[in-house]
């Protein structure tokens, strides 16, 4: 066989010797080697352009030494003699794109591109990729995963719900993606899996796939072309060029892959995912460069052929293929040539129409750069972004049941409902909610929880009644202490205060005031709140999953007007039923949700069915200077200061002049009934100095002859024994129109209001809430002389929108209990 003449090129002089003895000698006939040159007794002048070549003895051949300041001379001289040399560079000063402008630099002097080729001494070889190889080959599996290092690293398979639906246990998957895999790698690896595995156990392949995948090709890639090398060897399937580099070396690259055993698999890359699990750093952003994938156009229509011929060798296995375009940050995108993406797409639907094939195309999914370690590779948080719209996908095209799902918790599905399609994303939780009501239903005892954090948010002892007098149902009532507060003696009073009144009213009550309680694992959860994050762990909603279904009834009558990301919150984006007040707000949340609101229903505000009941006396203990007094309730909201979502209170305007009409005016009973945050913020944002300066003021009143303060959530028999209302707040807006009465609504530039509020509002008696005098003089006309001018308005907007019996037939606490009870026993297939 004759020699192959080659030329070396060393950036790196210190890799002179190990290079040298790297090469096969009995194969290749060294030319000349050139790097830099510490010649003796020489000036560095111009005249070194005329030097003699120095020459030095290897074994029998005389090789000659350049320096690079006669790389140009030496180049021609040798391109006199035969344009065929091979040029093999490596090393470099800087970085790898030393190599790249080595190159660059021979082609601007005639050497062809392709007689060029970087010299890797230690090939770039996987052990891990080579060992899962391996582990498939001995143990099969039920699917596996090819494509680049955005897939390697991209996509954590312990995160997809694979469940077998015949032996109900996991699917085991070993993922073959590596470094610099481009199509053709990943289909000749598809290829030697099939031919390797069991027949018809292989149930999905996943394609990794990058914008640039038709426009790759890994032997072009003059960077990492000795990447070949691994494919030749493992899969005993070499091009040509993979034979000539195999022919350089003096040592058997062979050996490496007969050293490596399927003990030394990593079928998930985790000890490669465990290093890169952090943000991005400082250091990668001045590390950032643009793109540096060799894109040739040439490569189009071969890789279109290969991504056919790898769908077609799915389907010919009974394998389903699904392709994974993986997630890049926004400064990376940008980089991107826009047509690229454009055939990429177009291609991708070619394959879609004509194949059972679907990709799932994450390239612009809005996640923040928290979910990547670098501008193009995802790190742990970015892996379940993209491993859980993987999951979506492979559900939604059936390739994976739904009963996987199950065992998610809902932080997991509520992350997923931030990035997914939302008729997606809903199908996915429908059918996960009708498995789950199906364990329930079979149940012998089915256990229901409400919980909050306060009695304030009590929905009323109807909507309990109809649970716990129900032999198939065992309920509790669980209250929490609001972890987000600072625990001081006051908010612990306050807690146990609740706890107490709650189970004043006959109602199996378990209080969770330590962060780490444990409950027992409950089948339906009804909350009363939204705010999971300020529960105790057993509430929070990384500790649950939809083995347990999660209701909510707001707590709130709601008549705000709120930032859109108000109605999608983590409760609202994984409830199974919504029960809503009004219609009013049923519709905002279809509106402004990422997922509407397919659990939604109208079912009118359990709390208000106590003033549809004829039956019902009411009665509370007025304190009284006069027997005639008014009756006035006084409801001062918390949101002092203007850092909450929600900016109503004028407490910090009026609290004085309150206490000081009240003293006033024998002819009028005070009920002060405080917003429970109200006794944190009246501190926290300096109305008063400390909790027990504040606490004084509410004793101050109480020590008056005609007023009480009221803290809790039983405040029915205050609205319907009452005269009249003066408040801020945003729920009673809509709640005290249950019992008719005149309402004076204090108002500051920051409130705003929804539709619903507006209209309420337009029937009411509205003040500025720091126009004293003008307040002074409402009071007075309003309630004292009793002037309710409004009256026939408030009655006619309360049959258009707040009248839910006659809406459903029914009140709302037996239209909430039917729903849950009906969801249970026939949930939607």
């Amino acid at each position: 066989m004759e020699k192959i003449n080659v030329v070396l090129l060393l950036l790196n002089r210190d890799l002179f010797e190990s290079t040298l003895k790297s090469l096969n000698l009995d194969k290749i006939n060294l030319v000349a080697v050139i790097m830099d040159i510490n010649r003796a007794n020489t000036e560095d002048t111009d005249e070194a352009e005329d030097e003699v070549p120095t020459f030095f003895r290897l074994g029998d051949q005389v090789v000659a030494l350049d320096s690079f300041a006669m790389l140009q001379k030496s180049t021609r001289s040798i391109l006199k003699n035969a344009k065929s040399y091979m040029w093999l560079v490596n090393g470099y000063l800087k970085g790898s794109d030393d190599l790249l402008k080595l190159k660059r630099y021979l082609m601007a002097n005639g050497v062809p591109e392709k007689n060029i080729a970087r010299l890797d001494v230690n090939p770039q070889f996987s052990t891990t990729w080579l060992a899962n190889l391996r582990y498939i080959e001995k143990f099969g599996a039920d699917f596996f995963v090819t494509g680049d290092e955005y897939t390697q690293l991209g996509l954590n398979m312990d995160l997809i719900p694979c469940i077998d639906r015949n032996k109900g246990t996991l699917l085991n998957g070993v993922n073959l993606a590596d470094f610099h895999q481009d199509l053709t790698r990943g289909y000749q690896t598809a290829k030697y899996v099939f031919k390797h595995v069991k027949p018809g156990t292989i149930k999905f392949v996943i394609i990794g796939l990058a914008p640039y995948s038709f426009y790759y090709d890994s032997t072009k890639d003059f960077l990492h072309t000795a990447k070949g090398l691994q494919y030749a060897l493992a899969l005993n399937d070499p091009t040509d060029y993979d034979t000539l580099m195999m022919t350089l070396f003096r040592y058997n690259v062979g050996d490496f892959f007969n050293r490596v055993t399927y003990k030394q698999a990593d079928v998930n890359y985790n000890g490669i995912r465990t290093k890169i699990g952090g943000s991005l750093s400082a250091k990668a952003i001045i590390d950032w460069v643009n793109i540096d994938k060799t894109f040739d156009a040439e490569s189009l229509d071969d890789n279109v052929r290969i991504l056919k011929k790898y769908i077609e060798l799915c389907i010919d296995n009974g394998a389903r293929p699904l392709g994974v375009l993986f997630p890049f940050p926004g400064i990376t995108r940008k980089t991107y040539n826009p047509d690229i993406i454009k055939v990429f797409r177009k291609t991708i639907r070619q394959f879609e129409t004509r194949y059972d094939f679907s990709c799932v195309d994450m390239f612009e999914l809005k996640i923040g750069y928290d979910c990547y370690f670098d501008f193009t590779h995802l790190n742990a948080k970015g892996q379940i972004f993209a491993t859980n719209m993987t999951s979506l996908r492979m559900f939604s095209r059936g390739i994976i049941p739904v009963d996987g799902f199950l065992n998610k918790d809902y932080e997991t599905l509520k992350r997923l409902a931030l990035v997914a399609p939302a008729d997606e994303y809903n199908k996915l939780m429908s059918r996960i909610f009708t498995i789950s009501a199906k364990r329930i239903a079979a149940k012998k005892k089915i256990k229901v929880g409400f919980v909050m954090l306060e009695a304030a948010h009590w929905c009323g002892k109807d909507l309990y009644d109809f649970f716990a007098q129900n032999k198939r149902f065992e309920t509790t009532v669980f209250i929490s202490m609001d972890f987000h507060k600072d625990i001081n003696d006051l908010v612990k009073k306050n807690f146990r205060d609740d706890v107490e009144q709650l189970k004043s009213h006959g109602l199996n009550v378990v209080a969770l005031e330590d962060l780490d309680s444990t409950v027992p694992t409950q089948d339906v959860l009804i909350f009363l709140t939204p705010y999971l994050q300020y529960f105790a762990k057993p509430f929070q909603i990384q500790n649950m999953s939809p083995k347990t279904l999660l209701a909510y009834i707001p707590y709130a009558y709601d008549s705000s007007a709120h930032v859109k990301s108000f109605y999608s919150q983590m409760l609202i984006l994984v409830a199974w039923r919504i029960f809503f007040s009004s219609t009013i707000t049923f519709d905002l949340y279809k509106e402004k949700a990422l997922i509407g609101a397919p659990g939604g229903v109208y079912s009118g505000y359990p709390r208000m069915d106590v003033f549809f009941k004829e039956d019902v006396q009411f009665a509370f203990d007025w304190k009284m200077a006069q027997p005639d007094a008014k009756k006035i309730i006084w409801a001062p909201h918390h949101s002092i200061g203007t850092a909450t979502s929600i900016v109503y209170a004028t407490f910090q305007w009026n609290f004085e002049f309150m206490y000081e009409f009240a003293k006033n005016h024998p002819e009028t009973s005070w009920v002060v009934k405080p917003h429970p945050w109200l006794l944190y913020s009246a501190v926290t944002e300096g109305v008063f100095e400390s909790a027990e300066a504040f606490e004084a003021y509410l004793q101050a009143w109480n020590d008056l002859p005609n007023a009480k303060v009221v803290i809790g959530g039983y405040y029915q028999d205050i609205f319907a024994t009452s005269d009249a209302m003066i408040h801020d707040c945003g729920s009673f807006i809509a709640e005290y129109q249950y019992v008719d009465k005149p309402m004076i609504y204090l108002t500051r530039d920051t409130q705003k209001h929804n539709k619903l509020g507006t209209e309420i509002l337009n029937v009411s008696y509205c003040v500025d809430g720091q126009n004293l005098e003008e307040l002074a003089a409402t009071i007075q006309q309003v309630i004292i002389d009793g002037d309710d001018y409004n009256a026939e308005a408030r009655k006619e907007l309360f049959d258009m929108y707040l009248n839910y019996p006659q809406a459903n037939g029914m009140l709302a606490s037996e239209f909430i209990f039917k729903t849950i009870v009906d969801t249970i026993d026939n949930p939607p297939e």
